[in-house]
């Protein structure tokens, strides 16, 4: 076993169940000690691979996946998702090459937003991927992702 391996497990689970294993399950499923796993959970958050809750140690995200509620919900192929980021919400998309959408809210205004993404791409700026409001910060916030989300994010699979 090597941390590529648990980083391909990690990935699995997270995509089978829709959330991230713990170490145990992890060591169950490869057969290994879970000292081994925890071991290598620390490895590949320390070179930025993933995140490892501060407490408990157990995963917190592996891009662009989260283990915990995020303000980014992804729904993809019958299945819902957290994402740590908006740029990960995409990616979410990207890595499954399925149609999908990201429910979000604007952070100025709190609107609900909601973001579809079909054939790879969001819809072109001007859709309707931004609040209601007419805001500076408002009428751009997904305008600007609607414009760079199939260039940036849903076009790669998740960052190593």
């Amino acid at each position: 076993m090597n941390d590529a391996d648990v980083r391909v497990q990690i990935y699995r689970n997270f995509l089978r169940t829709g959330r991230a294993p713990s170490a145990t399950a992890l060591a169950e499923a490869m057969g290994v000690a879970a000292d081994e796993i925890r071991a290598s959970l620390e490895r590949l958050a320390s070179t930025r691979a993933l995140a490892l809750q501060p407490e408990s140690r157990e995963i917190l995200f592996a891009a662009p996946l989260s283990a915990v509620p995020t303000p980014y919900l992804v729904h993809a192929r019958s299945q819902s998702f957290f994402a740590p980021c908006a740029w990960d919400a995409f990616g979410v998309i990207g890595m499954l090459k399925a149609d999908g959408s990201i429910e979000t809210s604007c952070p100025c205004c709190g609107e609900g937003m909601s973001v579809e993404v079909r054939d790879g791409a969001p819809p072109a700026a001007g859709g309707t991927t931004s609040c209601s409001r007419d805001g500076p910060c408002c009428s751009s916030v997904m305008k600007s992702t609607s414009n760079a989300g199939a260039r940036s994010g849903a076009s790669r699979a998740a960052r190593p």
